[in-house]
């Protein structure tokens, strides 16, 4: 029921997830999950996090409740935001909302807005990259592959 995504049941779209994660993410990868990592109990958090490869960190999302139960399910950070240099004067900064005010020589990735575009009014969309699932085919994304689609 949400953004009209292309699976018959939840069970479909939960395996196509996982892999297409464990098809691109190997366990020495690190990887940076956005927020909303998934409904349900604790449990489900636990089961799904198990089944993915990689070092996993989270970026806290509206619905991502408890720290703790995502240490407890492997996750090795969970954070609000976390800063990158990647050149001389640039940053990245993950996030799980795009940030209205992006500090000066900041680049957001992002997810949280499903398949919608940002406002060119307020955002300068050069600046941001949407990874929620609808935007990268259910697969998660390289940053260096971001950085060069981007132009950054």
């Amino acid at each position: 029921e949400y953004s009209n995504r292309p699976f018959k049941d939840t069970d479909e779209m939960d395996k196509y997830i996982i892999q297409k994660w464990n098809e691109t993410i190997t366990d020495n990868d690190e990887v940076y999950f956005l927020g909303d990592f998934c409904f349900g109990s604790a449990e489900n958090i636990i089961k799904y996090a198990k089944q993915l490869n990689g070092i996993k960190h989270i970026v806290m999302g509206n619905h991502d409740r408890k720290k703790t139960l995502y240490r407890d399910a492997g996750f090795i950070t969970t954070e609000k935001r976390v800063v990158f240099p990647y050149a001389m004067d640039k940053q990245i900064l993950l996030s799980h909302k795009p940030i209205i005010d992006l500090p000066e020589g900041c680049v957001n990735i992002h997810g949280h807005i499903h398949e919608k575009e940002l406002d060119p009014l307020i955002f300068d969309t050069h600046n941001y990259y949407n990874v929620s699932v609808e935007n990268i085919n259910y697969t998660p994304k390289l940053l260096q592959e971001i950085i060069k689609e981007k132009g950054w």
